[in-house]
């Protein structure tokens, strides 16, 4: 803009975050280095720039003596006209800019006009940005929500549950292999491809969402030469691709026992319902509880405060 129009001085100024200051974001030549450096800001509401953010409407001074609005400023003594246009976008004032000229009665209706129409495009790409940001960071914010899921939920698993690790070592083959043999523990999977000094040994990843769920060790014979960058390339999208298949493994499968559990709870609900038979009720529900739970034994009993003695069931 100060090119273009062959202006003094140009500055861009945000509204802080509770909207009591407009702090200068840009300025031109070394005037406005100076004030960047000083952290420059003017209280909302006073000065030209502060009048212009609390109106919402342009403000315009050909010539700077005559206006007692303008904020005087050292570090541009040759000022002559002065204006502030507002930074409007979706019904609200993001800042304003300033425009100074060292000619008096510099700025036309035309120049105003078109000023205007950049500094309303220019408040569009702010707040585009500004909305951009917010929904990265609410991404980012859920990313790593669910990767703790994910991680609570692959320890919970492997406590539950022996996961097994296989070893293919001749073509078209996998077996499973025993835990004593060469036993691998998370820590030593690496974050990233990494290939041992020899060349020939390299272990990837499987990870998702910077959760590590296991790792690939590959080994190659030495006469077959180490692995090239196109083959570790080509194993660490297979590996992404296990880690979403296995994930997806993880859902389904807490989903197949979330069904169960509600369709037992389900059952056994409405057997004790069919009755009103306090003893009949109490007898139902141990004897559903026995069917869930085998080898477990259960005793259901009310408690009578006043004479410690109650009507009870087991099973």
């Amino acid at each position: 803009i100060k090119e273009r129009f062959d202006l003094y001085y140009v500055g861009l100024f945000l509204v802080d975050s509770k909207n009591e200051w407009a702090i200068l974001k840009a300025g031109s030549g070394k005037a406005g280095q100076a004030m960047l450096e000083r952290e420059h800001k003017l209280r909302i509401g006073e000065g030209m720039i502060g009048w212009t953010i609390a109106n919402a409407q342009a403000r315009i001074a050909l010539d700077v003596g005559e206006d007692a609005v303008r904020f005087d400023n050292p570090d541009l003594p040759e000022t002559r006209s002065e204006g502030a246009l507002p930074l409007r976008s979706r019904g609200r004032v993001l800042g304003a800019i300033t425009i100074q000229s060292s000619h008096p009665e510099a700025f036309t209706p035309e120049i105003i006009t078109t000023l205007q129409s950049m500094a309303d495009q220019i408040a569009i790409a702010l707040d585009n940005a500004e909305l951009l940001a917010r929904s990265d960071a609410a991404l980012e914010a859920e990313r790593r929500a669910y990767g703790e899921l994910s991680r609570v939920g692959w320890m919970e698993l492997v406590k539950e549950s022996v996961v097994p690790r296989y070893i293919s070592d001749a073509p078209n083959t996998a077996r499973p292999v025993d835990e004593t043999q060469d036993p691998v523990t998370p820590t030593e999977v690496p974050t990233d491809v990494y290939v041992q000094d020899d060349g020939f040994t390299a272990t990837i990843p499987i990870k998702i969402r910077d959760v590590i769920l296991g790792g690939i060790k590959l080994r190659k014979p030495n006469q077959r030469g180490v692995w090239t960058r196109d083959q570790l390339d080509l194993m660490k999208t297979l590996s992404e691709q296990v880690a979403i298949a296995l994930e997806s493994a993880r859902l389904y499968n807490r989903a197949q026992r979330q069904a169960a559990r509600e369709q037992a709870i389900g059952e056994i609900t409405s057997k004790i319902g069919a009755t009103t038979d306090v003893e009949a009720i109490l007898r139902s529900t141990v004897e559903e509880l026995g069917r869930q739970f085998d080898d477990t034994e259960i005793i259901l009993e009310l408690e009578n405060d006043s004479q410690g003695k109650g009507v009870s069931s087991e099973l």
